[in-house]
């Protein structure tokens, strides 16, 4: 559980700004509040005098629990997907749960052009922001292969895996797994 402070834009990531909240730090949050003796908000005498000093006590170690972490996340370059293209999607979700459930052939006439149409639709919304993309590119040639590659999802990292657990030990050498993988062929 997290709460989004702030998003900054980055040419092919968004930068997030969020505070780290888990049940780790909900519970030493709550621990130290409790171990907090509260005695100038009970003593006090002015409610604006107790009220600034619970807050200060309050957001002292609200902060200290829960800091500020930046997030990287790449973003969806799918802006063809419009808003009518997601209501059809869902549409065709809840007409196949209605068929499959059904052996009527009007009903399967039906589905097989409302998915025709559909895709019909996506393929040129894609075409129209593939379009779009092309007109105002400073480097044509440059923009068609970055279109041509994000097709297939070739655009894509390659995440390897960093760790493996072998006989209850994270291993991150890559060396050591390997050798435990060829062991474990030959056995």
């Amino acid at each position: 559980m997290s709460v989004t402070a702030a998003t900054h834009n980055v040419k092919d990531h968004c930068m997030f700004y969020k505070r780290n909240i888990n049940q780790f730090t909900i519970a030493d949050f709550l621990l130290k509040l409790s171990h907090e003796t509260w005695a100038s908000v009970f003593e006090g005498n002015d409610v604006n005098t107790i009220f600034n000093s619970f807050l200060n006590t309050f957001l002292r170690h609200f902060y200290s629990n829960f800091p500020v972490i930046k997030v990287n996340k790449l973003l969806n370059h799918n802006s063809w997907i419009t808003s009518g293209i997601q209501t059809s999607c869902q549409h065709k979700r809840v007409l196949y749960v209605k068929l499959r459930n059904n052996n009527n052939p009007i009903w399967k006439n039906y589905f097989k052009d409302y998915c025709q149409i559909l895709s019909k639709a996506i393929k040129e919304a894609k075409r129209m922001e593939y379009d779009r993309h092309i007109l105002n590119s400073n480097n044509v040639m440059r923009t068609l292969w970055k279109l041509i590659n994000k097709e297939p999802g070739k655009d894509c990292k390659n995440y390897r895996f960093q760790s493996l657990i072998i006989n209850g030990r994270s291993i991150t050498n890559h060396q050591i797994i390997a050798n435990a993988f060829n062991n474990h062929l030959k056995t």
